[in-house]
Protein backbone atom coordinates (compact mmCIF):
# COMPACT_ATOMS: atom_id res chain seq x y z
CA UNK A 1 0.00 0.00 0.00
CA UNK A 2 1.23 3.58 -0.40
CA UNK A 3 1.21 6.50 1.42
CA UNK A 4 -1.48 9.54 0.41
CA UNK A 5 0.99 12.15 1.06
CA UNK A 6 4.41 12.69 -0.25
CA UNK A 7 5.61 15.52 1.27
CA UNK A 8 8.93 15.10 -0.58
CA UNK A 9 7.16 15.37 -4.09
CA UNK A 10 9.54 12.85 -6.04
CA UNK A 11 7.15 9.98 -6.20
CA UNK A 12 8.63 7.29 -3.66
CA UNK A 13 6.40 4.60 -2.68
CA UNK A 14 6.80 3.73 0.75
CA UNK A 15 5.56 0.39 2.28
CA UNK A 16 2.04 0.58 3.91
CA UNK A 17 -0.31 -1.77 5.60
CA UNK A 18 -4.15 -1.66 5.10
CA UNK A 19 -6.03 -1.67 8.44
CA UNK A 20 -9.82 -2.86 8.73
CA UNK A 21 -12.33 -1.73 11.05
CA UNK A 22 -15.94 -3.22 12.14
CA UNK A 23 -17.29 -1.34 14.59
CA UNK A 24 -20.63 -1.02 16.07
CA UNK A 25 -21.53 2.09 17.88
CA UNK A 26 -17.94 3.53 17.51
CA UNK A 27 -16.71 0.72 19.52
CA UNK A 28 -14.18 -1.71 17.66
CA UNK A 29 -15.59 -5.22 17.27
CA UNK A 30 -12.99 -6.78 14.94
CA UNK A 31 -9.82 -6.00 12.88
CA UNK A 32 -7.53 -6.98 10.26
CA UNK A 33 -4.13 -5.91 8.72
CA UNK A 34 -3.22 -6.54 5.28
CA UNK A 35 -0.51 -5.85 3.05
CA UNK A 36 -2.83 -5.16 -0.55
CA UNK A 37 -3.44 -1.29 -1.09
CA UNK A 38 -6.83 -2.87 -2.45
CA UNK A 39 -10.17 -2.13 0.09
CA UNK A 40 -12.10 -4.45 -1.83
CA UNK A 41 -9.82 -7.31 -1.69
CA UNK A 42 -9.85 -7.86 1.77
CA UNK A 43 -13.53 -7.55 2.38
CA UNK A 44 -14.02 -11.39 2.30
CA UNK A 45 -11.21 -12.20 4.35
CA UNK A 46 -12.17 -9.14 6.65
CA UNK A 47 -15.60 -10.84 7.39
CA UNK A 48 -14.25 -14.47 7.53
CA UNK A 49 -11.68 -13.00 9.99
CA UNK A 50 -15.08 -11.79 11.79
CA UNK A 51 -17.12 -15.58 11.50
CA UNK A 52 -13.90 -16.92 13.19
CA UNK A 53 -13.73 -14.65 15.96
CA UNK A 54 -17.49 -15.03 17.08
CA UNK A 55 -18.78 -17.96 15.15
CA UNK A 56 -21.50 -16.08 13.27
CA UNK A 57 -21.61 -13.51 10.31
CA UNK A 58 -22.99 -10.30 11.45
CA UNK A 59 -26.66 -9.61 10.28
CA UNK A 60 -25.90 -6.77 8.60
CA UNK A 61 -22.75 -4.35 7.36
CA UNK A 62 -22.23 -1.30 6.35
CA UNK A 63 -19.15 -0.07 3.91
CA UNK A 64 -18.24 2.54 1.40
CA UNK A 65 -17.65 2.53 -2.21
CA UNK A 66 -14.31 0.97 -2.36
CA UNK A 67 -15.83 -2.41 -1.36
CA UNK A 68 -18.25 -2.62 -3.96
CA UNK A 69 -17.32 -5.45 -6.41
CA UNK A 70 -19.63 -8.21 -7.61
CA UNK A 71 -17.52 -10.90 -5.73
CA UNK A 72 -18.46 -8.78 -2.61
CA UNK A 73 -22.22 -8.81 -3.33
CA UNK A 74 -22.76 -12.28 -4.14
CA UNK A 75 -20.21 -13.54 -1.08
CA UNK A 76 -22.46 -11.10 0.74
CA UNK A 77 -25.83 -12.98 -0.81
CA UNK A 78 -24.39 -16.59 -0.68
CA UNK A 79 -23.75 -16.10 3.78
CA UNK A 80 -27.64 -14.71 4.07
CA UNK A 81 -26.15 -10.89 5.10
CA UNK A 82 -27.50 -7.67 4.26
CA UNK A 83 -25.25 -5.38 2.71
CA UNK A 84 -25.88 -1.30 2.88
CA UNK A 85 -22.41 -1.43 0.33
CA UNK A 86 -22.01 1.78 -2.13
CA UNK A 87 -20.68 0.89 -5.46
CA UNK A 88 -18.49 3.41 -7.28
CA UNK A 89 -20.80 5.14 -9.15
CA UNK A 90 -23.57 5.51 -6.87
CA UNK A 91 -23.03 9.26 -5.85
CA UNK A 92 -23.08 9.75 -9.63
CA UNK A 93 -26.13 8.22 -10.38
CA UNK A 94 -27.99 10.27 -7.92
CA UNK A 95 -26.75 13.96 -9.32
CA UNK A 96 -29.33 15.94 -10.40
CA UNK A 97 -27.62 16.31 -13.64
CA UNK A 98 -26.41 12.77 -14.37
CA UNK A 99 -29.65 11.58 -17.00
CA UNK A 100 -29.22 15.24 -19.32
CA UNK A 101 -25.14 15.33 -19.08
CA UNK A 102 -24.75 12.19 -19.03
CA UNK A 103 -27.47 10.90 -21.52
CA UNK A 104 -25.28 8.36 -23.48
CA UNK A 105 -23.90 6.51 -20.24
CA UNK A 106 -25.29 2.75 -20.59
CA UNK A 107 -27.20 3.35 -17.27
CA UNK A 108 -29.35 5.58 -18.71
CA UNK A 109 -30.17 3.63 -22.29
CA UNK A 110 -32.35 1.40 -22.21
CA UNK A 111 -31.77 -2.51 -22.16
CA UNK A 112 -34.37 -4.61 -23.32
CA UNK A 113 -34.17 -8.03 -21.44
CA UNK A 114 -36.00 -10.54 -23.71
CA UNK A 115 -33.97 -9.09 -26.68
CA UNK A 116 -30.66 -8.63 -24.95
CA UNK A 117 -29.88 -5.43 -26.32
CA UNK A 118 -29.55 -2.19 -25.68
CA UNK A 119 -31.67 1.21 -27.48
CA UNK A 120 -28.84 4.15 -28.45
CA UNK A 121 -29.94 7.86 -27.87
CA UNK A 122 -31.12 7.58 -31.21
CA UNK A 123 -33.38 4.72 -31.25
CA UNK A 124 -30.97 2.42 -32.94
CA UNK A 125 -30.46 -1.06 -31.26
CA UNK A 126 -26.85 -2.18 -29.76
CA UNK A 127 -27.05 -6.00 -30.48
CA UNK A 128 -24.70 -8.09 -28.33
CA UNK A 129 -21.56 -9.38 -30.10
CA UNK A 130 -19.79 -11.67 -27.63
CA UNK A 131 -18.89 -12.33 -24.13
CA UNK A 132 -15.64 -12.62 -21.81
CA UNK A 133 -14.70 -14.33 -19.08
CA UNK A 134 -11.82 -13.24 -16.81
CA UNK A 135 -10.49 -14.40 -13.76
CA UNK A 136 -9.52 -12.69 -10.55
CA UNK A 137 -6.85 -12.60 -8.64
CA UNK A 138 -8.96 -14.39 -5.36
CA UNK A 139 -9.84 -16.90 -8.17
CA UNK A 140 -13.47 -15.16 -9.14
CA UNK A 141 -14.31 -15.91 -12.52
CA UNK A 142 -16.31 -12.44 -13.85
CA UNK A 143 -18.03 -13.04 -17.11
CA UNK A 144 -19.50 -9.76 -18.75
CA UNK A 145 -21.29 -9.37 -22.01
CA UNK A 146 -20.08 -7.27 -25.26
CA UNK A 147 -22.75 -4.99 -26.81
CA UNK A 148 -21.63 -2.70 -30.12
CA UNK A 149 -23.89 -0.91 -32.51
CA UNK A 150 -24.05 -1.70 -36.00
CA UNK A 151 -22.87 2.17 -37.39
CA UNK A 152 -22.53 5.42 -35.65
CA UNK A 153 -21.01 7.24 -38.91
CA UNK A 154 -22.57 9.93 -39.49
CA UNK A 155 -24.41 10.37 -36.29
CA UNK A 156 -24.98 13.47 -34.47
CA UNK A 157 -24.64 11.77 -31.17
CA UNK A 158 -21.60 9.91 -32.57
CA UNK A 159 -19.21 12.10 -30.35
CA UNK A 160 -20.66 12.27 -27.06
CA UNK A 161 -21.48 8.56 -27.18
CA UNK A 162 -17.81 6.89 -28.38
CA UNK A 163 -16.89 8.68 -25.26
CA UNK A 164 -18.86 6.48 -22.69
CA UNK A 165 -16.78 3.69 -24.78
CA UNK A 166 -13.51 1.76 -22.71
CA UNK A 167 -11.67 2.30 -25.67
CA UNK A 168 -11.52 5.56 -26.74
CA UNK A 169 -8.94 5.20 -29.43
CA UNK A 170 -9.41 2.99 -31.30
CA UNK A 171 -13.89 2.20 -31.19
CA UNK A 172 -15.65 3.71 -34.17
CA UNK A 173 -19.04 2.53 -32.99
CA UNK A 174 -20.73 2.88 -29.94
CA UNK A 175 -19.88 -0.36 -27.52
CA UNK A 176 -21.38 -1.01 -23.81
CA UNK A 177 -19.98 -4.09 -21.54
CA UNK A 178 -22.50 -5.26 -19.41
CA UNK A 179 -21.86 -8.01 -16.33
CA UNK A 180 -25.37 -9.40 -15.87
CA UNK A 181 -25.30 -10.43 -12.62
CA UNK A 182 -23.20 -7.71 -11.23
CA UNK A 183 -26.07 -5.61 -12.36
CA UNK A 184 -28.56 -7.82 -10.43
CA UNK A 185 -26.26 -7.37 -7.67
CA UNK A 186 -26.07 -3.64 -7.71
CA UNK A 187 -30.05 -3.07 -8.14
CA UNK A 188 -30.07 -5.41 -4.83
CA UNK A 189 -28.36 -3.22 -3.15
CA UNK A 190 -29.24 0.17 -4.88
CA UNK A 191 -32.42 -0.60 -3.20
CA UNK A 192 -31.48 -0.99 0.38
CA UNK A 193 -29.13 2.03 0.10
CA UNK A 194 -31.95 4.59 -0.89
CA UNK A 195 -34.48 3.11 1.92
CA UNK A 196 -35.15 4.46 5.02
CA UNK A 197 -32.80 2.55 6.97
CA UNK A 198 -30.43 2.08 3.96
CA UNK A 199 -30.01 6.43 4.39
CA UNK A 200 -29.74 6.42 8.30
CA UNK A 201 -26.90 3.70 8.20
CA UNK A 202 -24.64 5.18 5.01
CA UNK A 203 -24.95 8.86 8.05
CA UNK A 204 -23.85 6.34 10.86
CA UNK A 205 -21.21 5.10 9.02
CA UNK A 206 -19.57 7.92 8.35
CA UNK A 207 -19.46 8.89 11.89
CA UNK A 208 -18.55 5.45 13.08
CA UNK A 209 -15.88 3.85 11.59
CA UNK A 210 -14.17 6.54 10.00
CA UNK A 211 -14.60 7.91 13.82
CA UNK A 212 -12.25 5.80 15.23
CA UNK A 213 -10.25 6.54 12.26
CA UNK A 214 -10.15 9.90 12.86
CA UNK A 215 -9.39 9.55 16.57
CA UNK A 216 -7.00 7.52 16.07
CA UNK A 217 -4.89 8.93 13.49
CA UNK A 218 -5.86 12.76 14.20
CA UNK A 219 -6.76 13.29 17.92
CA UNK A 220 -4.05 10.99 18.87
CA UNK A 221 -1.43 11.52 16.17
CA UNK A 222 -0.91 7.77 15.48
CA UNK A 223 0.60 7.56 12.06
CA UNK A 224 3.48 5.24 11.40
CA UNK A 225 3.33 1.67 13.16
CA UNK A 226 6.71 0.89 15.58
CA UNK A 227 6.52 -2.91 14.52
CA UNK A 228 7.33 -4.44 11.81
CA UNK A 229 5.92 -7.87 10.10
CA UNK A 230 1.74 -8.79 9.87
CA UNK A 231 2.05 -10.48 13.03
CA UNK A 232 3.55 -8.13 15.11
CA UNK A 233 1.23 -5.37 13.32
CA UNK A 234 -1.09 -7.45 14.32
CA UNK A 235 -1.24 -7.52 17.77
CA UNK A 236 0.25 -3.60 18.11
CA UNK A 237 -3.35 -2.79 16.04
CA UNK A 238 -5.00 -4.83 17.85
CA UNK A 239 -3.63 -3.14 21.47
CA UNK A 240 -4.35 -0.25 19.94
CA UNK A 241 -8.42 -1.04 19.22
CA UNK A 242 -8.18 -2.55 22.80
CA UNK A 243 -7.05 0.84 23.94
CA UNK A 244 -9.33 2.56 21.65
CA UNK A 245 -12.24 0.52 23.21
CA UNK A 246 -11.05 1.25 26.83
CA UNK A 247 -11.69 4.92 26.40
CA UNK A 248 -14.89 4.42 25.00
CA UNK A 249 -15.84 2.27 27.92
CA UNK A 250 -14.95 4.67 30.56
CA UNK A 251 -16.33 7.95 29.02
CA UNK A 252 -19.75 5.82 28.92
CA UNK A 253 -19.17 5.28 32.71
CA UNK A 254 -18.54 9.12 33.15
CA UNK A 255 -21.79 9.98 31.16
CA UNK A 256 -23.65 7.21 33.16
CA UNK A 257 -22.38 8.72 36.59
CA UNK A 258 -23.26 12.30 35.57
CA UNK A 259 -26.45 11.18 35.22
CA UNK A 260 -27.06 8.85 38.29
CA UNK A 261 -25.35 11.72 40.41
CA UNK A 262 -25.84 15.19 38.25
CA UNK A 263 -25.44 17.83 41.39
CA UNK A 264 -22.45 15.56 42.52
CA UNK A 265 -19.03 16.63 40.59
CA UNK A 266 -16.48 13.57 39.98
CA UNK A 267 -13.58 15.49 42.03
CA UNK A 268 -15.98 15.65 44.81
CA UNK A 269 -17.37 11.96 44.77
CA UNK A 270 -13.78 11.05 44.21
CA UNK A 271 -12.54 13.19 47.92
CA UNK A 272 -15.62 11.78 49.19
CA UNK A 273 -14.63 8.37 48.69
CA UNK A 274 -10.73 8.72 49.91
CA UNK A 275 -12.38 10.56 53.14
CA UNK A 276 -14.46 7.53 53.87
CA UNK A 277 -11.32 4.64 53.16
CA UNK A 278 -9.03 7.50 55.19
CA UNK A 279 -11.83 6.50 58.36
CA UNK A 280 -11.55 2.79 57.74
CA UNK A 281 -7.98 3.12 57.82
CA UNK A 282 -7.82 5.17 60.44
Amino acid sequence: MRTKDDHLKNGQLKANYNIQFSTSNRVITHYSVERTSSDMATYIRHLEGFKERYNFYPKQVTADAGYGSEENYLFLEEKGIEGFVKYGSFYREHRRNFKTKEFANARNLHYDEKGDFYICPVGKKINRIGETKKTLRSGYIKETNIYEAADCKGCALMEPCLKQNSNKKTSTNRRIHRTPNLERLRAKARKLLLSEEGIRKRKQRSVDVEGCFGELKQNKGFRRLMLRGLKKVNIEVGLLAMSMNIAKLAKHKARTMDEVCPKTSKTTLFNRNNKSIAAKRG
